[in-house]
């Protein structure tokens, strides 16, 4: 049984919970009674600095921060290829998980159509949380922010569609299960 996940992301609660967003993301699909205890590990080596320490029971879930073809690499580079069956990427970053469901962007940015912002393969786009901003920059209502709407956008991500499109949400879902 996973006991804790640590996530790569700001601790700082200022702008919002990103842990909270998380959970209620996870919630969705795992049990309340089984959801492990999230500890966000602010950037990414020092989350991946919390996860070496400690002994048990405990996944990863950063990210990768380039396309898929460079996991092994990045489990190399950083002492994780021991772990790897418990360390998860979001490919390339969370703000992929966002611009694949474009349904929920619609909903929190209405003033922007995002039918025209044509989306092919989202694991490829290099900086998400850059292009996020970039496509909100005209909005009237807000241009994102990377923990404030994160926050808010977690929870409204439709898990199963998640699974399909992003395989290690599937299994780290898997994993805290079983």
């Amino acid at each position: 049984m996973v006991e804790t996940l640590i996530i790569e992301g700001g601790s700082d609660i200022r702008n919002g919970s990103l842990r909270r967003g998380f959970h209620e993301l996870l919630s969705k699909e795992i049990n309340e009674d089984i959801i492990p205890r999230i500890i966000m590990g602010n950037g990414k080596n020092e989350a991946i600095k919390k996860f070496l320490s400690k002994t048990k029971s405990v996944n990863l879930l950063i990210d990768l921060d380039k396309n898929e073809s460079f996991r092994n690499e990045d489990l190399i580079n950083n002492n994780l290829k021991t772990h790897e069956n418990r360390v998860f990427y979001m490919i390339q970053e969370m703000e992929a998980w966002f611009l694949s469901q474009t349904d929920i962007l619609t909903s929190f940015y209405p003033d922007i159509n995002w039918d025209d912002i044509i989306m092919n393969d989202i694991s490829e786009i290099q900086k998400p949380s850059d292009d996020l901003k970039d496509f909100t920059r005209q909005s009237k209502s807000r241009m994102y922010h990377k923990i404030k709407h994160s926050v808010k956008l977690l929870p409204l991500l439709n898990t199963k569609k998640l699974a399909i499109d992003f395989p290690d949400f599937k299994k780290l879902i898997d994993s805290i299960k079983n």
